[in-house]
C-alpha cells in the first residue's frame, strides 16, 4: 500500500488494517493477499473509511487508486495508491429555491462558512439543521467540484422547496378525570420573517381551559 507524504489524515497502521480487515500485510511494499469475497467486502470497506476522513479533513477531491495482481491460484494481490488531491477550503454559498424566507436565515443554519477547511460532515450537518426549522420540505447541500481542475475553493449550493408556513391542528379526546376535551392550536414557523415561530393553541376540558400564545425568536441576543 503506497501513500503520499502529503496524505497526514489517513493512517494505515499495520494492527488498524488487521482489526478492521482481518488481513495481515507482508513486509516490503504492503500488499494485501486477498483470498475470500468477504476480505474483499471489508478491504473496501475499509478504503472508504479512510477516503471520507480524507474529504472530512480539506481533501474533496481525494481518490484511491487500486492495482490488481495475481499472487498464487486462488489469491491476488491489490496495491492502494491514496490519491489526495489539492487542499481545499469552502468557497461562495448559492442558495436557490428562496421564496418567503430570507438568505440570511439560511446562512444562519450552515456549519460552515467561506474560507473553512472544507469537510462533508459540515454539509450534511448544515442540511439537518435547515430540515429541523420546519421551513422546508427539500433540502440539498451539495459541493459545486471541479475535480479535473481541483481549485483550492469550493463552492457551495444549497437548494431549498420551503414547505407550507402555516400549519392548524385540532384535538378531540376523552379522559376519566377530564372527560371531554378538545384543543386546537395555530402555527406560523416565518411569522414576519426570521424563521420566527409564532403559536396560538386554546385548550377545554372539565380541569383545564385557556388561551396561549407563544412567540420564539430564534435569533434572540445573536448579532451575525
Amino acid at each position: 500500500m503506497h501513500l503520499p507524504h502529503t496524505c497526514p489524515f489517513v493512517v494505515f497502521d499495520p494492527a488498524v488494517i488487521k482489526h478492521l480487515t482481518g488481513l495481515t500485510l507482508t513486509d516490503g511494499e504492503n500488499p494485501y493477499f486477498l483470498t475470500t469475497s468477504e476480505t474483499k467486502r471489508q478491504t473496501l470497506i475499509f478504503v472508504v473509511q479512510h477516503l471520507n476522513d480524507l474529504r472530512n479533513h480539506g481533501y474533496p477531491y481525494a481518490d484511491v487508486r487500486l492495482t490488481n495482481t495475481p499472487a498464487g491460484p486462488k489469491s491476488e494481490r491489490v496495491t492502494f495508491d491514496a490519491i489526495p488531491g489539492t487542499l481545499a477550503r469552502f468557497g461562495s454559498v448559492q442558495i436557490n429555491g428562496l421564496g418567503s424566507v430570507s438568505d440570511d436565515v439560511v446562512l444562519r443554519q450552515l456549519t460552515f462558512k467561506p474560507g473553512d477547511l472544507f469537510a462533508r460532515d459540515d454539509m450534511r450537518d448544515s442540511q439537518r439543521k435547515l430540515y429541523a426549522m420546519e421551513l422546508f420540505q427539500f433540502v440539498n447541500v451539495a459541493p459545486l467540484e471541479d475535480r479535473e481542475q481541483m481549485p483550492p475553493e469550493v463552492p457551495v449550493r444549497v437548494t431549498v422547496g420551503e414547505s407550507k408556513h402555516r400549519k392548524m391542528t385540532f384535538g378531540l379526546g376523552y379522559g376519566s378525570e377530564e372527560k371531554a376535551r378538545a384543543r386546537v392550536r395555530w402555527d406560523h414557523v416565518n411569522f414576519f420573517g426570521g424563521a420566527r415561530h409564532a403559536s396560538l393553541e386554546a385548550r377545554w376540558s372539565s380541569l383545564d381551559r385557556g388561551v396561549r400564545a407563544e412567540l420564539r425568536e430564534p435569533y434572540f441576543l445573536h448579532t451575525n
